[in-house]
């Protein structure tokens, strides 16, 4: 996913796939935000660019992490 992608689903009530050492987990993305640029995850310290990169399927569903 790009990171513009991913931007412009941060705070919608849509969940994305991330795989995880084989493990397909879903990230809600209402636990992101964006603020000067800086996106962060409301409860964990991620390296960002590496989770973008990996974030893809976008869809509504339940969270399984994050």
């Amino acid at each position: 996913m790009s990171k513009e992608e991913f931007i412009a689903l941060i705070g919608q009530d849509v969940v994305v796939d991330y795989n995880f050492c084989g493990e397909l987990q879903q990230w809600s993305m209402k636990n992101f935000s964006i603020k000067d640029g800086v996106i962060r995850h409301n409860r964990l310290s991620l390296i960002m660019d590496v989770f973008i990169k990996g974030a893809h399927n976008p869809h509504k569903g339940e969270a399984t992490h994050g």
